[in-house]
């Protein structure tokens, strides 16, 4: 048999040549309108799944919501397992958000409903005891519906929208697409719970091995909170990806998670190290990185731990790489780290004073550390150790001599402790006190032989 040649589709072919009729026309409407919902759902499921932080998936979603239905507003309330699992709000969009302070949802209001359904009515969950007046309030506020958000068949939360603020009504169409977008949203928000109570764990583990850490040596106290404010400026004028500022931030913090395995007696050596004790030290990267392995960290936090001690010319360690193949964000905390450490007081000599300390960086340019970020990093040292010496009440330091080659230092944004990406930016290390830097030994060196990078640093 022969095949059946096919005519132009029913929606390009030109009316000239095929007259259409009424009841085609509005066929040809619906299909082209199904076909940009569709194309419309698409690219934001795409985007509910890239994003990853909790506010930014609530948000993105809001929006979609808001703009594929033409709304006016809309509130959406979760589960929270602290309230008994019952609704509070999340993501509130016209209206203030303390609209609904204090505003929570019994979850047995919705007890009745299983997961095959989705739209209710409003008037329906207010004719139940439990959960009337909350619901009579949602409705005087103006909204009419209420989308039960269910993943697999466990409640996640419940979208509230239309009313008599919103500009369209609902028909089957649009609760059809508003029920699959909710069940996107539902899914997208679930994953990103898992992920920040993941977070929170892990770095509530973290806090706990840093705290012993510190316990074990008290002089690397308040080491994490310069560099962090170091990283910060740098990959800034660095234009380090955004969506990785947080990964570096939490790489800086946690680069010497590795020597919770090494003997604390190492640590508070103040002689010389035997081969053997420099051995272990150097194995605080890699056990590091294992530790954040095994507990689902970021790939970009566990390449900046253990890779945090190699060096630009090919001498640090675990691994001896060098130039590009070290990730740019190892590279940013293996020079501050340094830096730092030198600035520091240790077991086995005094800190050195900032100006030998920068005079030490600037000597050592292209050797241990890339030189792109030395000169950054030189361009905004002044400074920040200016405005960080005036805060705490302490005489602002002289102007150092040798500005790195094509610094400009009026370049250097406002980059305080309190600015930036840092610890105090970036939840849940905000809610909790800064983790100490657990690194006493800076690299390998001879005590008290002058201003070079071996000489001064020690891990």
């Amino acid at each position: 048999p022969q095949a059946i040649p096919l005519g132009p589709s029913v929606v390009d072919a030109p009316p000239a040549e095929a007259p259409v009729g009424p009841e085609m026309a509005s066929l040809q409407s619906k299909l082209k309108r199904k076909i940009v919902e569709f194309r419309n759902l698409f690219e934001i499921t795409q985007a509910l799944n890239l994003a990853q932080d909790l506010d930014e998936v609530m948000n993105l979603f809001g929006l979609s919501v808001m703009g594929q239905f033409g709304l006016e507003r809309l509130a959406l309330f979760l589960i929270d397992p602290d309230k008994d699992g019952h609704l509070v709000p999340r993501h509130v969009r016209g209206f203030p958000q303390h609209h609904f302070q204090d505003f929570v949802i019994p979850w047995t209001v919705f007890r009745r409903f299983g997961a095959d359904r989705s739209f209710v009515t409003l008037q329906e969950l207010e004719s139940k005891q439990n959960g009337a007046e909350e619901m009579e309030a949602l409705r005087e506020t103006g909204f009419e519906w209420a989308i039960l958000m269910w993943v697999r068949r466990d409640l996640e939360g419940v979208l509230f929208v239309g009313g008599r603020g919103s500009r369209r009504k609902f028909g089957d169409d649009d609760k059809d697409l508003l029920t699959i977008l909710s069940h996107q949203g539902a899914v997208a928000i679930s994953n990103a719970r898992v992920q920040r109570a993941q977070e929170e764990r892990n770095l509530g583990l973290v806090r706990g091995m840093m705290a012993l850490i510190e316990s074990r040596d008290g002089y690397a106290k308040g080491s994490t909170e310069r560099v962090v404010r170091y990283v910060s400026a740098v990959a800034r004028l660095l234009d380090y990806p955004k969506e990785h500022l947080k990964s570096l931030v939490y790489g800086a913090v946690l680069r010497d998670i590795g020597m919770i395995t090494v003997s604390g007696l190492i640590l508070k050596n103040p002689a010389h190290l035997s081969e053997e004790e420099w051995a272990l030290i150097k194995q605080h990267p890699l056990r590091g990185a294992q530790i954040l392995e095994e507990m689902n960290f970021p790939k970009e936090v566990i390449a900046i731990v253990l890779n945090h001690h190699e060096r630009w010319g090919g001498e640090g360690y675990p691994n001896g790489i060098r130039g590009q193949e070290i990730p740019l964000g190892a590279r940013i905390v293996s020079l501050i780290d340094a830096y730092v450490a030198m600035t520091s007081e240790r077991p086995y000599r005094r800190a050195l004073p900032y100006e030998k300390a920068r005079q030490v960086i600037a000597e050592n340019w292209g050797s241990p550390f890339d030189p792109s970020v030395i000169e950054i990093f030189l361009s905004v040292l002044d400074k920040i150790e200016r405005r960080t010496r005036l805060k705490a009440g302490q005489p602002a330091p002289p102007a150092a001599p040798g500005a790195a080659p094509g610094a400009e230092p009026g370049a250097v944004p406002e980059t305080g402790h309190d600015e930036g990406v840092g610890l105090a930016s970036i939840d849940p290390l905000a809610s909790g006190a800064i983790p100490p830097d657990p690194s006493p030994h800076d690299a390998t060196g001879t005590q008290g032989s002058g201003p070079t990078m071996e000489a001064e640093t020690r891990r």
